[in-house]
């Protein structure tokens, strides 16, 4: 059960609804998932709903994904943690910003870092057991303030080249090729 709205969530929501901020947000993830069926023409899934939003006491997420061909669920979105939040605590090597954008590999075991090829920058569970159901979340990320005034382009832009890095991470770490066109 959640708590009833205070009047200060009701001068948020304002600001967020009326200020068109929901609409500009939502555009920019659209079109992050447009660049990447139009470059990437064999993903699979893409959910037949706007991108999601979850709020956590922790954190808000903006969230989008879809499936490789035979393979992981890869998501993306924009994410805002609290002040204090370990959200992503855990991660190898540590996340040091609390607003950015992401792009998740989501494998169904434990895998390792691959020790060539340039991964450094990929962020990856500290914890190597996973329990039952749960996925092994393998991140890419950059702070919102990498991101200049034109942000939707830029962050589709970003999306994309990380699902590309994304799939060759996945090939080595899978040991088989799966660039997919």
């Amino acid at each position: 059960m959640t708590d009833s709205p205070i009047q200060s969530d009701f001068a948020a929501a304002r600001l967020y609804l009326c200020g068109g901020s929901h609409n500009r947000m939502i555009e920019s993830m659209r079109e992050a998932r447009k660049l990447l069926q139009n470059r990437f023409s064999k993903l699979k899934e893409f959910p037949n709903k706007p991108p999601e939003m979850y709020s956590e006491p922790s954190h808000g997420t903006l969230l989008d994904w879809c499936r490789l061909d035979k393979g992981p669920t890869i998501a993306w979105g924009i994410y805002f943690n609290r002040e204090g939040s370990d959200y992503w605590a855990g991660l190898d090597p540590p996340v040091r910003f609390r607003e950015g954008v992401f792009l998740e590999i989501e494998f169904k075991r434990v895998v390792q870092r691959p020790l060539r090829n340039g991964f450094g920058d990929w962020h990856f569970p500290v914890d190597r057991v996973l329990q039952r159901n749960e996925i092994f979340g393998v991140s890419k990320m950059a702070a919102l303030s990498d991101f200049g005034e034109d942000f939707g382009p830029e962050f589709s832009t970003w999306v994309a080249d990380s699902f590309a890095e994304g799939q060759a991470l996945i090939s080595a770490v899978e040991g088989s090729p799966r660039r997919q066109k």
